[in-house]
């Protein structure tokens, strides 16, 4: 029998290869991928509530003592769970926007889905290096074949972020070896023995990881390829860049922070640094002409909060850091998604172009309306979880300070409403060119119904986390 963790990695390669040989029916072979590893998840899951994290280890290069290893711990559980579920969003939603070349889009859909789950899963600073570049090659071809007009300029400027984002976590992985005492790239040494790494060396490796997650996440001032890449992405490509791409740089920095001792003494420094981002990603959002371009720079403000909440380093902060992260993954995937959506349905993006849309389609008019109400945190739904325990955190560990980043949010949920008004209550009817489907009627669905479901049940989520610090 193949262990758990291994199948969830070798699953979306097995349908690349039946995907290949059926061509004609490889949209359905990914959805039937994506639903599969929702269902081992659930198991591995079950298996994680009774049992404690599990280790799954293989022999890989003994030379330099590098183990194939995957873990599913309290850390991975988040991002491996969000990652499956934007996955099987996706999948569902490509049968309406893909009409053509459905197989190499789901081809490369595939390998991004093992690239972001081996990524998660990695127990190894090596194998975890191997799948980041995997991931970010899959989505770089995605976005250059199936993007938009501006396609090719976007995903050039992706590329060259991401190699630059790359090198640098290249040299920190290399530091870690060379300084750990143990010379291992097992993630669970560095967490464990991190601090007996000289304190230069320390700091060497704080800055150039530090840089190399902010990239990934995006935050301010290395946040230009995302609204780009985003807004020229497809459908798709976009839900996996905003949702699940930036919590590369996420996932790295929370094993940043808990492994370094050093970083407490720069929390507040990087916490000002976050909030600015946030307020700064508001702000800009606000003079966008495009909804697309909006939503991105709605993405890096809200980013800008998960960074200061692991700044805060106590309890709370990185259990709202953990649940913000599965909370952005479904709200910004499910607003991208009905951008995409409106696009198709009445030919443009473009916010003075559209108007009085709750007159054509009333279901997307609601549920955009409801991703905004989940953004700037309603009750019971995952984004007034987040927000709750970011502000409880960053009121423990900076006080007053968290008064900029509530700043953020007002800001957010003016211009939310604004756009709301002017898009689909105020002007002349927008005229439609196409129908909504099914497909992505289920998709928009499932996410709405897991934001308001971890939303009503947080504890679920928050169980699985513990104690970080």
């Amino acid at each position: 029998m193949i262990p758990i963790l291994f199948a969830m990695l070798l699953l979306p390669l097995a349908g690349v290869l039946v995907a290949l040989i059926a061509r004609r029916w490889a949209s359905g072979i990914a959805v039937v991928v994506s639903l599969l590893e929702l269902i081992i998840f659930l198991l591995a899951a079950w298996q994680f509530a009774n049992g404690g994290k599990i280790v799954e280890s293989y022999t890989f290069i003994p030379a330099i003592n590098v183990n194939f290893e995957l873990i599913l711990n309290n850390i991975t559980f988040v991002f491996t769970l969000l990652s499956v579920v934007v996955f099987l969003a996706v999948s569902i939603a490509s049968r309406f926007f893909v009409s053509e070349e459905r197989t190499g889009y789901n081809l490369l859909l595939m390998l991004a889905e093992a690239g972001v789950l081996g990524l998660f899963l990695s127990g190894n600073l090596f194998i975890l290096y191997l799948f980041w570049d995997f991931s970010i090659v899959a989505l770089f071809f995605m976005l250059f074949h199936f993007g938009g007009y501006d396609r090719r300029y976007a995903s050039l400027k992706f590329i060259i972020y991401s190699i630059f984002s790359s090198s640098l976590l290249l040299i920190g992985i290399m530091l870690i070896y060379f300084y750990l005492p143990s010379h291992s790239f097992e993630i669970a040494q560095l967490m464990s023995t991190g601090y007996m790494i000289p304190k230069n060396a320390q700091l060497l490796i704080l800055v150039l990881l530090l840089f190399a997650f902010m990239i990934k996440m995006p935050v301010f001032p290395f946040h230009s390829w995302a609204p780009d890449a985003y807004s020229e992405a497809p459908p798709g490509g976009a839900m996996l860049l905003a949702g699940v791409l930036s919590k590369f740089g996420i996932y790295g920095l929370i094993i940043l922070f808990v492994s370094l001792p050093l970083a407490k003494e720069y929390a507040l420094y990087i916490a000002i640094l976050f909030v600015l981002s946030s307020v700064y990603g508001a702000a800009t959002a606000l003079g966008q002409k495009n909804l697309k371009r909006m939503l991105s720079y709605l993405s890096i403000s809200e980013i800008g909060m998960i960074g200061f909440a692991i700044a805060t380093m106590n309890t709370l902060g990185m259990s709202g850091a953990l649940f913000g992260s599965l909370s952005h993954a479904l709200i910004i995937s499910l607003l991208f998604l009905l951008a995409f959506v409106i696009e198709k349905l009445f030919g443009t993006s473009i916010i003075s172009r559209l108007g009085a849309l709750i007159k054509r389609d009333k279901l997307v008019s609601y549920l955009f309306l409801f991703g905004i109400f989940a953004a700037i945190g309603l009750p019971l739904t995952s984004g007034f979880v987040t927000d709750l325990l970011i502000f409880l955190g960053g009121a423990k560990s900076f006080g007053i300070l968290i008064l900029v980043p509530a700043t953020a949010i007002i800001i957010n949920a003016s211009y939310l409403f604004w756009i709301y008004k002017k898009i689909f209550l105020a002007g002349s009817e927008a005229e439609m060119f196409d129908l909504l489907d099914k497909n992505a009627k289920a998709s928009m669905i499932l996410l709405v119904l897991l934001i308001i479901f971890i939303g009503v049940f947080p504890p679920i989520i928050l169980n699985s986390i513990g104690a970080i610090i």
